[in-house]
């Protein structure tokens, strides 16, 4: 064995104990001296082949001998000396071994460390309950599907059970056989009489006198929006000149009286309504028009398109004479006094 290794380290033109690098730079070098794209001749093709084994050899050599010395430098390792070095399975007994340092510095690395174990368990924990929702979802598809084609199998067959009693007659004998069914909303626990007095009033237009309060109350509220709405479209956006300034002030206090009639409305609404939920509130005047001036649009007549009608189709402004306006007697007397104080 010795000596074919000398025969392969003198091949390759190098000494037995040079390292794996110079190894393999000693054989780059013959390689390309004796490759046969370089030299056709058998010989030099030959020597090709020597060389190659040759490499082979010497390298698992190399990396044997590299081995065996790694093996004895562990076996060196692992002999301790009891009287110098302190036995490995030697550890800490708080914060359950980990960290090394001083005590301060094992403490934030043992913290350091709970956090990354309960961050993983959360992970972990919501990866599971992912899963088993996701399993859960496709159980109750499953479920669903069979339970749709169970129902759909018992209609079949209940649907057949009844096409065979039809045919032997054994629905022939039933009280109402050959009668239109009744369709009417009849409540069981109601008199038959009263049932039948109140079908004929509801046939004959009658309705409760709340219901037509309710929505006499309703339709004055929007004729009243729907009034001051037109004046404000015809008007444009305060500030008004003084007459415009009148016409809107007269409208507005026809508004006003008609919300109060609106609200006595409502009152006589509450005493007589029989439900308390349906009983309503009155209507504020301030926050009634300041909701017209801001929104108008909304309360104005519709065209035939269901859009807002222009000014133009509005008609002209209505003519306001002083007679309409309401005079405040009190500042009439406070501008008199002022006028005879100052002379």
């Amino acid at each position: 064995m010795k000596a074919s290794l000398d025969v392969c380290y003198s091949l390759l033109g190098i000494d037995p104990e040079c390292s794996e690098e110079e190894l393999r730079l000693a054989y780059l070098e013959k390689v390309k001296e004796y490759h046969p794209d370089k030299n056709r001749s058998v010989r030099d093709a030959n020597k090709f082949v020597s060389i190659q084994e040759a490499y082979k050899t010497a390298l698992e050599h190399k990396r044997g001998q590299a081995f065996i010395e790694e093996e004895k430098r562990k076996e060196e390792q692992d002999f301790h000396n009891i009287k110098h070095t302190v036995p490995q399975h030697r550890r800490y007994l708080t914060y359950d071994g980990v960290g090394f340092g001083t005590p301060i510095n094992r403490a934030r690395q043992y913290k350091q460390v709970r956090v990354a174990q309960a961050t993983e368990a959360v992970y972990e924990h919501r990866k599971l309950k992912y899963g088993h929702d996701e399993m859960s979802l496709v159980n109750a598809d499953k479920a669903q599907a069979r339970k749709i084609k169970i129902s759909n199998l018992i209609d079949r067959v209940v649907d057949d059970l009844i096409r065979e009693s039809m045919q032997r007659g054994d629905f022939d004998n039933l009280s109402g056989r050959g009668r239109p069914l009744d369709y009417s909303d009849h409540n069981p626990f109601i008199d038959f009489t009263t049932h039948n007095i109140n079908k004929i009033m509801v046939n004959n237009g009658f309705k409760p006198e709340w219901i037509m309060l309710s929505k006499e109350i309703r339709d004055n509220i929007a004729m009243a929006r729907e009034k001051l709405a037109v004046m404000r479209e015809k008007l444009g956006p305060p500030p008004y000149p003084e007459e415009d300034q009148l016409r809107w002030e007269f409208h507005r206090n026809e508004f006003s009286k008609r919300v109060h009639e609106i609200n006595e409305m409502i009152n006589k609404y509450n005493f007589i309504v029989p439900f308390m939920e349906k009983q309503m509130v009155h209507y504020n005047i301030e926050r009634n028009v300041d909701i017209i001036l801001e929104r108008h649009k909304d309360f104005l007549p519709k065209d035939k398109d269901g859009k807002p009608m222009k000014v133009d189709q509005l008609g002209p402004l209505p003519q306001v004479h002083a007679d309409n306006v309401k005079i405040h007697w009190g500042e009439v007397w406070t501008n008199i006094k002022n006028v005879f104080t100052s002379r």
